[in-house]
């Protein structure tokens, strides 16, 4: 829903998953990296943290949006 404000417009396409990390206090971090036509894009990254009740508390990220080649 909020890919647009990272600059991705079709997640599934565009985003792989990247990896998972969970804190000692039960928090979880989801990596994602961007991808375009099945090529990773360098330097991308997107990652969603979720608290131990499973409320997202921030997403950080670096994308490419509208790549053209």
């Amino acid at each position: 829903d909020y890919g647009a404000a990272f600059g991705i417009q079709n997640a599934a396409a565009q985003l792989i998953s990247a990896g998972s990390q969970v804190s000692p206090q039960g928090a979880t971090r989801l990596a994602y990296t961007q991808v375009h036509q099945c090529v990773p894009v360098f330097g991308s990254y997107l990652y969603v943290h979720v608290a131990s009740d499973g409320a997202m508390t921030a997403v950080n990220a670096v994308t490419v949006p509208g790549i053209k080649v």
